[in-house]
């Protein structure tokens, strides 16, 4: 007995002594914490933005305190959405929430991980108004005192009413009055059920349930909110189902319009959403821009009529450097411009192809799908590189036949660009999708190629500093795509496209670039025009067309094309770029070119060919040809026929020969041995120097300069007898 006596005193000890020593913690963590009744009033709020160089720019944002609302002035159901979703107990604790704590931890130790938090609206007004972003034991000690002040010295009501007019729904909008007007086009007092609990929805993640953004995932957490609200009597049977029926709200021009600024603040709200926090009181923004950068897409953008997007990317931070949109980051298909990123570059990759090898383009049915060029113009056996700078269709689809849409889709991924199951069709090599991309995130795929086939996504944002204190600094992680020599290839075919293909309004520039131009139809119209051109330096993306996909009057190689040779016209005024270093994986071969043209293999030329007989072409070493040819060393060429008439022999090739080689025919007969014909190439050669009753043979032989090839003999001709009746016109051995 007096065994357990000790243990349990010891115990008690213990417990006691950890007591002490957490509520010594506790005030010393706390000393001097407390609550400010200003903060709890909608903050001054102020968003500063800075270019690359740490210079204000004068698109910087605040927000005053006029957008307050009266608790007793808002419908019913507007407060309850929210005391419903985030807080159900609200009205009956005094600031914590136990048996949600409860609930929490039991569920955070069945995943076994930290899934469920469970703080009140008190807790929440706390933290977004007097705390910072700390996941700390002394942030969560201040929060809970705070927190305890707040209950004491307010009413349910006026914490309800501060929450909502502090809360924060993304797109910079600051309280339910902002944030009614922005995706509502209503005031607060206005906003019926279906509205009510978008808004409720979204303080969980603003970013990640935009309607503007996630259609899908803002429809289902607002549904989901009406549920709770229809479980805790907020709403009617009648009522709720009338609300799950109401569309949600659709972007307008005060969404659309967006500066480089507001960019730079939806990426704030993905990035604080991330760390659990939200962006009040004094807000540092450090960018990418480079105002030089972006008053020239300005300038080009005013004398657009369509809605555009201008994007000038730096490749070295990979930094938004200038921005301009007029349709945010809305998806729209790709057209030609997903070949070089989801087909070719992965089909280099994989050693089906390269720029030199040969596809024959012709109208193809694949299975049910045919796919057309544009102007329906087919051009016969064609390299890669002249698919790629001519932007063929049916290459594209038959390199991606070959690949496999598995494999296509793997690369893809790597850049962050998602194929879905749905979309993994042929038709993908033309940019046929369900949905597309936003084009920014198809200019970050170009960069990859700038870059040595190393990818990281863009971004405007390098640094977060909330009031004075940094949360955010961009570490730039790069992740290898493609190889530097897939990279390099793609990079020259492109170089090829802007000489001699669908981007030569480029040529003009007097420095190396890259371009890729893509058009999008439906039917007989133009939807979307894109151009992407990359230099060592930047990567320049110009997409024109319309957002309600109304027609426009031109390709990619058209008004796109020649913004973006403006824009990079004007961003290299006085100093050019570089050329695009070639890997040392990469070769430059000659290549056998009758073998090229005339049979479509790959043979390293003869080293004793002339320069005008071969074709030189890049490859990864890896990948490239090791035959070599011998057909100047070794001359061969096919066997010709010979016939008997009569009255002459006559030799001829039915398959021409080479005409760089020289000729020569040797005639046999008695014993004799002359030479019948020396010289250039000939199809035909008749001999008429015949005697009666004598066998014939003969036998060419090729030969370039001093290298002779093996005689190729025919077969032997018997004429007739003196006085011999007409034989048939049909050689005698074929008969």
């Amino acid at each position: 007995m007096k065994i357990f006596r000790k243990i349990l005193l010891a115990l008690f000890g213990g417990f006691l002594a950890c007591a002490i020593a957490f509520l010594g913690y506790y005030l010393i963590a706390t000393k001097g914490v407390r609550l400010d009744e200003n903060k709890l009033l909608l903050p001054d709020t102020q968003i500063l933005i800075y270019d690359n160089a740490d210079q204000k720019i004068p698109s910087s944002l605040s927000f005053s305190r006029r957008n307050v609302v009266a608790i007793d002035s808002l419908p019913k159901h507007l407060p309850a959405a929210f005391v419903c979703t985030e807080d159900k107990r609200f009205y009956r604790h005094g600031g914590f929430d136990f048996i949600g704590v409860a609930r929490a931890t039991v569920q955070n130790l069945k995943s076994r991980r930290f899934s469920q938090g469970a703080s009140t609206i008190s807790q929440q007004l706390i933290k977004n108004t007097h705390l910072t972003l700390d996941k700390t034991v002394s942030r969560k000690l201040k929060e809970w005192k705070l927190t305890r002040q707040l209950e004491r010295k307010y009413s349910k009501a006026e914490i309800l009413e501060t929450y909502l007019n502090t809360i924060y729904f993304g797109h910079s909008c600051y309280g339910v009055a902002d944030a009614a007007e922005f995706y509502f086009g209503k005031q607060a007092a206005e906003l019926n059920a279906a509205e009510s609990a978008l808004l409720a929805g979204l303080v969980k993640a603003p970013n990640h349930y935009s309607p503007f953004k996630n259609a899908e995932k803002a429809l289902s957490r607002r549904n989901t909110v009406l549920k709770l609200m229809l479980e805790q009597n907020a709403l009617t049977k009648n009522a709720y189902e009338t609300a799950l029926n109401a569309p949600l709200p659709t972007a307008n021009a005060k969404t659309n319009t967006r500066s480089y600024a507001h960019f730079a603040i939806e990426e704030m709200d993905q990035i604080l959403e991330n760390l659990g926090g939200t962006a009040t009181g004094k807000i540092e923004l450090f960018t990418y821009l480079q105002p030089r950068v972006q008053t020239l897409l300005q300038m080009q953008a005013s004398a657009a009529d369509c809605d555009k997007t201008y994007v000038v990317l730096d490749n070295e931070t990979r930094g938004v450097a200038g921005y301009v949109s007029s349709i945010s980051m809305a998806k729209r298909l790709p057209g030609s411009l997903i070949k070089p990123l989801l087909v070719y570059a992965p089909a280099f990759e994989e050693g089906i192809s390269s720029p030199a090898n040969h596809v024959l383009d012709e109208r193809t049915d694949f299975g049910g799908y045919s796919p057309k060029n544009y102007g329906d113009e087919y051009f016969g056996y064609v390299s890669a590189r002249e698919a790629i700078a001519k932007s063929l269709n049916v290459p594209a689809v038959k390199t991606l036949n070959a690949l496999s849409l598995e494999k296509a889709s793997a690369y893809a991924e790597k850049m962050e660009l998602s194929v879905s199951q749905k979309d993994r069709t042929l038709a993908l090599a033309l940019g046929g999708m369900e949905h597309g991309y936003p084009f920014i995130k198809l200019v970050d795929g170009y960069t990859t190629f700038a870059c040595d086939g190393k990818f990281a996504p863009s971004r405007f944002i390098r640094e977060i500093k909330l009031n004075g204190n940094t949360v955010y600094r961009r570490e730039c992680t790069e992740r290898l795509a493609f190889s530097p020599e897939t990279a390099y290839l793609i990079t020259d075919t492109l170089k090829t496209a802007v000489k001699d293909g669908t981007a030569k309004r480029l040529r003009a520039l007097p420095f190396p670039v890259a371009a890729k131009t893509g058009t999008v139809g439906i039917g007989s119209n133009n939807t979307d025009a894109y151009t992407v051109a990359y230099t060592t330096k930047h990567t320049v993306g110009v997409w024109v067309g319309n957002a309600n996909n109304a027609p426009i009057q031109t390709t990619g190689g058209g008004l796109p094309c020649e913004v973006c040779r403006q824009i990079l016209d004007g961003l290299y005024k006085e100093d050019y770029p570089e050329d695009f270093d070639r890997p040392t994986s990469v070769e430059k071969l000659s290549l056998d070119l009758y073998a090229y043209e005339r049979e479509h293999r790959l043979l390293l030329a003869d080293p004793t060919s002339p320069i005008r007989l071969q074709k030189t072409e890049l490859f990864a070493t890896r990948y490239a040809p090791k035959e070599i040819s011998s057909r100047f060393s070794s001359p061969e060429i096919p066997v010709p026929k010979i016939s008997y008439d009569g009255e002459k022999i006559r030799i001829f090739f039915e398959t021409p020969p080479p005409d760089f080689y020289r000729y020569e025919i040797i005639k046999k007969a008695n014993g004799k041995q002359t030479v019948a014909y020396e010289g250039n190439c000939i199809m035909e050669f008749v001999d008429r120097q015949l005697s009666p009753s004598t066998a014939y043979q003969y036998a060419v032989i090729p030969y370039y300069n001093h290298a002779r090839g093996k005689p190729v003999s025919l077969p032997i001709v018997f004429t007739a007898a003196k006085n011999a009746p007409p034989i048939a016109n049909t050689p005698w051995w074929e008969e």
